[in-house]
């Protein structure tokens, strides 16, 4: 309705007021007269005044605007601020979460406890990848509902003075622990590059910074690092062997939650779904300012967060379709598996639930 046509009403209440005061007026002056027009006109005031619409229409009040429901808060969990969680960042800062009806809360936790925290309802949704498939395969009540990192972000980088992956056989190579992704990938990154990974030693050294300053130092003659430690390391004259091309389809990054929750609040986890789903496409999409809220949100300049970017190839590494998502899953079963941490007889039924996917 226009505002012209709002006003409408109050003009009709102002008039009928008028009318019904000055046939009051009129009959105290001519009490010894008969009736006269003035009734009329005194009917005609009371019956405009009781057709107005509302009480709020007569004084000319607006009527009162409806109470937004208040948002839910939420804990999100991740074990890094970091490219691989950047969709959870926009988000928060872009109103995704929040147009869902959450207040959200990013957590930054070490996956263990975030597996705990979701079992336990202190975090309502986690983002994880190979490790939620190893809780879920080991019984734990927790499910994947989404994966939209589909490839992990590991490249090969070479100590000072090495060159290709010949150069590797018999030394020390830094992957994040033994078993984990980053041990099996690079192993086939090892091979694929020239290298005999059964000659290879493996040091676990936890996260990439570290692993990439062992490399950096020359304590280890090459590591498996993320996208960022490789922009560093061929800035500073490393050989960098691989690329995000290399690597297989495997969740690196999905939505984890309780078994209950998809039980007892299907309604939550998939409002929560769709927002990370904007958050995915708008990463695909908009480059730029992507770059700078990832930027902002792990403290490095523009520059380097495009670089970033570009490096991990995000319209690659990242999807909102179900196909690549359940590849991506059983590749992550497969690496789990193979690395002798799960039964084999799990399938990704027993790991993931993507009913929410259309």
């Amino acid at each position: 309705m226009s505002t012209h046509s709002r006003a409408h009403p109050r003009r009709l209440a102002s008039l009928a007021a008028w009318s019904t005061l000055a046939a009051i007026l009129l009959l105290a002056c001519t009490t010894a007269s008969p009736p006269s027009s003035a009734a009329p006109a005194s009917r005609a005031g009371a019956t405009a005044a009781a057709t107005q619409p509302n009480q709020s229409s007569v004084t000319g009040a607006a009527p009162a605007a409806p109470t937004a429901a208040p948002l839910k808060k939420i804990a999100v969990g991740m074990s890094s601020a970091g490219l691989t969680y950047l969709q959870h960042r926009i988000a928060q800062v872009k109103g995704f979460y929040q147009q869902a009806g959450f207040d959200a809360e990013l957590q930054i936790i070490p996956q263990n406890t975030l597996l705990t925290g979701i079992i336990a309802g202190e975090i309502a949704f986690g983002d994880s990848g190979g490790s939620a498939v190893r809780a879920a395969a080991s019984g734990l009540p927790v499910r994947l509902v989404s994966c939209h990192g589909i490839r992990p972000l590991y490249i090969l980088v070479l100590a000072p003075g090495l060159r290709s992956g010949q150069d590797l056989n018999d030394k020390a190579v830094a992957i994040n622990a033994l078993g984990s992704d980053t041990h099996i990938i690079g192993a086939d990154l090892i091979r694929k590059y020239g290298g005999d990974p059964s000659r290879v030693e493996y040091f676990p050294l936890g996260a990439s910074s570290v692993r990439y300053a062992a490399v950096e130092s020359g304590r280890v003659a090459g590591g498996i690092v993320t996208t960022t430690e490789a922009i560093l390391a061929r800035e500073s004259g490393l050989a960098v062997l691989s690329t995000i091309e290399d690597l297989p389809l495997a969740c690196n990054a999905g939505t984890v939650v309780a078994q209950a929750a998809i039980a007892e609040r299907r309604q939550d986890v998939q409002q929560f779904l769709r927002a990370v789903e904007q958050a995915v496409r708008f990463m695909l999409t908009v480059r730029g300012e992507s770059a700078r809220i990832f930027a902002e949100w792990v403290g490095i300049d523009e520059r380097q967060a495009e670089a970033t970017y570009d490096e991990s190839q995000v319209t690659f590494s990242w999807s909102n379709d179900r196909r690549p998502a359940e590849q991506a899953i059983e590749t992550a079963i497969a690496f789990a598996k193979e690395a002798g941490q799960i039964d084999a007889a799990v399938r990704l039924t027993d790991v993931a639930d993507l009913s929410f996917y259309p």
